[in-house]
């Protein structure tokens, strides 16, 4: 084997989830499935999640905000495995747990999550934000905003000044993509 074959490559990965929630399904169990996405394809994101589904019910799909360091998920796994050699999970599952430990983070973004379809809270906070998100998602009740690392605290404050409600900020969440209904 050649040291080539040997070097572990420390490769950025996104997950992706999809969610079955009691809320949406209240006849059916709560259920998640979780998905590796190597690439930025959301067409690709879509048609992958979809395909491994195949449960009736409501489904939510998120992606992580923060791309994942697959070498840091490499000896977190190493650990996890030495430390309790009769682990009860498959591999792949243990994998795609370790990918989504905060030690694991490739990237420092936050999600800001606005629970209001009200646009001028929307503005409130755009104006507000130290900067401009790069990526905004819509979600049932509002909207997403995807933005680099940034003193939280006084943006908090600022909201409570203002008065304005349901926003929060996430430092290693879940953005939404879509919802979908699965039926047989």
């Amino acid at each position: 084997m050649a040291n080539e074959e040997r070097k572990i490559r420390n490769k950025e990965v996104s997950l992706l989830l999809a969610v079955r929630r009691r809320k949406e399904n209240p006849e059916g169990q709560t259920r998640c499935h979780r998905h590796i996405m190597d690439t930025e394809d959301y067409d690709m994101e879509s048609k992958v999640v979809k395909s491994m589904i195949n449960e009736p019910g409501i489904w939510r799909i998120y992606k992580t905000i923060n791309k994942r360091s697959t070498l840091a998920a490499v000896k977190l796994m190493q650990h996890k495995l030495i430390d309790h050699p009769d682990i009860n999970e498959t591999y792949v599952s243990t994998w795609k747990t370790c990918l989504l430990q905060g030690e694991c983070k490739a990237e420092r973004n936050v999600l800001i999550d606005i629970d209001t379809d009200d646009v001028a809270v929307h503005t409130k906070v755009l104006d507000i934000l130290p900067f401009q998100p790069f990526e905004a998602h819509s979600t049932p009740n509002g909207i997403h905003f995807i933005i680099r690392k940034f003193d939280r605290k006084a943006f908090m404050d600022e909201i409570d000044r203002l008065g304005i409600k349901d926003v929060e900020v996430k430092p290693d969440a879940y953005v939404f993509r879509e919802i979908f209904e699965y039926k047989k």
